[in-house]
């Protein structure tokens, strides 16, 4: 019996510290994931009015960029939004899941560009070969990092490396499930603002739609082709800044989520190791002043 309240007294002070953790790390993840929150609420109107301009330039008469035209030289390519880092949930299994599917459907012949070293390692240990790898960057500095990544991608998909680049990554919206899709990225899609899995239903008070309309009785100045041909590599870089923030926010979702679990079943063991602890102490307790009273007992016996 005494043995058993040392184990369980053990057990209560690790647990403790695992609930300690798990509090921090759940503040953590709900402070990273208000702020990522935030700055995707901020990036997707320019995101949606960019997106209607390149669609309203693309249909003027002219020689169109290269990004916009299909080729049919190389291969598809996929680029995979991974995280650093784990104990977020199922985050980073329901990438690597569904990128095997991918490849699955293409022929397994598919070159993996993969953002997140956690990732990497998966898919390494799976068996893949990656094309290139990034560490994921911060929100503090991804600019910089993901116009490396376009930069790449450009290249091969204007060289004729790529045939199609597709990115697959976690859209957030909230109040539903956080599930990886797979979205066109080159060349770039004829539509995306309707129905496309970047974007969430429109949440301002403005209808995109009349932005549409008075975009299409505008007069371009410059010529439009003069247009596509600087906003292009501009838009293709806010498709890849704006699909990764919604992984990021997706990720600290994830981890919210896990940390939360994880802090309600720590918080059930301590009621539980306590309780059980309290138990045993009352039984510890009930014996030794029964073998007193026995004691006791025999000794006046004795005595008489």
């Amino acid at each position: 019996m005494h043995g058993n309240l040392k184990e369980i007294k053990e057990r209560l002070k690790g647990t403790r510290k695992v609930l300690q953790v798990t509090q921090a790390l759940e503040h953590i993840s709900s402070v990273r994931m208000v702020k990522s929150r935030a700055l995707l609420g901020a990036h997707e109107p320019y995101t949606r009015r960019l997106e209607m301009v390149i669609q309203a330039l693309r249909q003027a008469p002219g020689q169109p960029h290269s990004l916009l035209v299909p080729h049919s030289e190389g291969r598809p390519a996929l680029l995979v939004f991974g995280s650093d880092r784990g104990l977020c949930g199922g985050y980073n299994s329901a990438l690597l899941e569904q990128a095997e599917h991918f490849m699955k459907q293409q022929g397994g012949d598919v070159a993996l560009i993969v953002i997140g070293q956690l990732l990497v390692n998966r898919l390494h240990s799976a068996g893949n070969a990656l094309d290139y790898s990034f560490p994921q960057p911060s929100l503090q500095d991804y600019e910089h990092p993901l116009a490396e990544i376009v930069k790449h991608l450009s290249a091969g998909f204007r060289g004729g490396r790529y045939r199609e680049v597709h990115a697959l990554h976690t859209p957030f919206t909230s109040g539903k499930p956080l599930t990886p899709q797979t979205f066109l990225l080159l060349p770039i899609p004829s539509a995306t603002t309707s129905g496309g899995p970047l974007f969430s239903p429109p949440s301002g008070d403005r209808d995109l739609s009349r932005d549409s309309g008075l975009l299409h009785q505008a007069l371009p100045e410059p010529d439009p082709e003069v247009l596509v041909r600087r906003l292009a590599p501009e838009y293709l870089r806010t498709l890849v800044a704006h699909m990764f923030l919604h992984s990021l926010t997706s990720e600290h979702t994830a981890r919210h989520i896990a940390m939360v679990r994880a802090r309600d079943n720590a918080k059930n063991m301590v009621d539980e190791l306590t309780l059980a602890g309290n138990r045993l102490r009352q039984e510890q307790i009930t014996t030794e002043v029964a073998e007193l009273s026995s004691g006791a007992g025999d000794s006046w016996q004795t005595e008489e």
